[in-house]
C-alpha cells in the first residue's frame, strides 16, 4: 500500500460497522483515493459479481506516510465548547433509546443520555436494508436536515465508540459536505466524564 494507491473498502454485512470507520481513518491520515463498496459482501454476490476464496498474495513491503489532518477530529474539550456555545451541529448516530437515556448503555458504569444540544441521526436510518449500503441521495437529504448540510460551521459526528459516527460523515460526504469532524472518544469517553448529560 502506498500513498497514491487506490483503496476500496468493503464489509461482510455492509458499510456501517467497519468500512465507514476504515474510510474515515484513511482520509483522516491523508489518503486521497479511498472508496467504499456501497453494499455488503452478500449484496455483491447476489448481484452476480465474482468472488474468490484463494489466499491473497503477500504484498511487497512499501513506504507509507500517514499525517493526521487535525481538522477532521475533535476532542472532548472542543466538543464541550461546541455544545455549550451551540456553534456547530453535533450529530449522534446511536439508537434513539440510548440517545434519550431510556436504554442502558452496553458498557458497565456508563451514564445514559446524550451530549447537550446534540441531535440524533440513527445509523440505521441512513442504511438501505436490502444492500447494506447508503440510501440514495434524496432519502439521505430527507434525514439530514438542510440546516446541517448548509451551516457554515463544520458538523461534529459522535456515537458510542467512534465507529458508526463515520456513517453520518460518509452520508454528508455523499451529499457534498466534506468539512465534518469526528469526535473519536464519543460516548465511551463522554459518558464516563463529569461533563453534562441530557435526556430530552
Amino acid at each position: 500500500l502506498k500513498n497514491d494507491s487506490k483503496v476500496v473498502i468493503y464489509g461482510q454485512s455492509g458499510l456501517a460497522m467497519g468500512p465507514a470507520r476504515a474510510w474515515w481513518m484513511f482520509r483522516s491520515f491523508g489518503h486521497k483515493d479511498v472508496s467504499i463498496l456501497n453494499g455488503s459482501m452478500a449484496h455483491w454476490e447476489n448481484q452476480g459479481f465474482p468472488v474468490n476464496s484463494n489466499e491473497p498474495e503477500t504484498p511487497a513491503p512499501s513506504s507509507y506516510n500517514a499525517i493526521l489532518n487535525k481538522d477532521m477530529v475533535v476532542d472532548i474539550d472542543q466538543v464541550m465548547d461546541i455544545s455549550a456555545s451551540q456553534s456547530a451541529p453535533i450529530l449522534d448516530a446511536r439508537p434513539a433509546e440510548r440517545f434519550s437515556g431510556q436504554a442502558e448503555e452496553p458498557r458497565p458504569g456508563m451514564r445514559s443520555g446524550h451530549i447537550p444540544n446534540s441531535r440524533n441521526i440513527q445509523t440505521g436510518s441512513l442504511i438501505n436494508p436490502n444492500s447494506g449500503g447508503l440510501k440514495n441521495n434524496e432519502e439521505l437529504k430527507e434525514i439530514i436536515a438542510n440546516d446541517i448540510l448548509e451551516t457554515s460551521a463544520s458538523p461534529v459526528m459522535t456515537c458510542g465508540s467512534g465507529v458508526t459516527a463515520c456513517v453520518i460523515a460518509l452520508a454528508c460526504y455523499q451529499l457534498g459536505r466534506e468539512d465534518w469532524r469526528i469526535y473519536d472518544g464519543s460516548w465511551s469517553e463522554w459518558g464516563q466524564s463529569n461533563h453534562p448529560v441530557a435526556t430530552t
